[in-house]
């Protein structure tokens, strides 16, 4: 995806946010008058801020299935295939960000009261429900063949800020030209798609029938076999 759709989509998804914390922070109000001042700063708040991370994500991600929907209505799909999963660097972003959230209001004022049991509670149930939807998102998130490029669509529950021109990418929503593939390697499972100028990989899964139709596609534009590196 160029960095102007990641803008819109970042900028979007941030109004769509605000909307939602002002409507959500007015509903909250009339709840919590009656709360004592350590409830709400280590139970509301926190709960308060997942729901408003939960739904930035899923804000982006519904925007940005939005812009390939559009996409894929619009090109030939020669084939389509499941990604091989997410990078680990993205996963370990959202459990940080979640962990500090959690955990920022009581760098100060530690204590193993109550309180703080229900909120470990509460965190490794966010936490549950964090991995669900990355797992979801493994599994709905495709590389369609069109015919000048690999589109990555589908629920893509990742956080994209926009800071410039994207690397290291891996198995990242968006559309790749095959101009822009150095190459590729194979291994039983799965074809690996090397991206030029060390930007980063795309890894899908393969079958017989699949493989066969991938290197069609590669030989027609000239994209080289590499050996794999273990």
């Amino acid at each position: 995806m160029s960095t102007t759709k990641r803008t819109i989509v970042f900028i979007v998804s941030l109004f769509a946010t605000i909307i939602f914390t002002s409507i959500l922070s007015t509903f909250l109000a009339n709840m919590i008058n009656n709360f004592s001042l350590d409830l709400i700063n280590n139970i509301i708040n926190p709960l308060y801020l997942t729901l408003i991370l939960f739904f930035f994500m899923l804000c982006q991600s519904f925007i940005k299935y939005m812009f390939s929907k559009k996409m894929l209505s619009s090109n030939s799909v020669l084939l389509s295939t499941n990604i091989t999963g997410v990078s680990k660097k993205s996963k370990i972003t959202l459990y940080f960000i979640v962990a500090l959230i959690y955990f920022s209001s009581s760098y100060r004022n530690f204590s193993l009261d109550y309180l703080f049991f229900i909120k470990i509670l509460i965190l490794i149930l966010t936490f549950l429900v964090l991995e669900m939807l990355l797992r979801l998102s493994n599994k709905k998130l495709k590389a369609y063949f069109l015919s000048d490029g690999i589109l990555i669509s589908g629920f893509d529950i990742k956080i994209d800020v926009p800071l410039g021109v994207k690397t290291n990418i891996y198995n990242d929503y968006g559309f790749y030209e095959y101009i822009y593939i150095e190459g590729y390697t194979m291994q039983s499972n799965s074809i690996e798609f090397i991206l030029k100028d060390s930007m980063g990989k795309i890894n899908v899964k393969i079958n017989e029938d699949i493989k066969r139709k991938i290197l069609g596609i590669m030989n027609k534009h000239n994209i080289p076999k590499k050996k794999f590196k273990k």
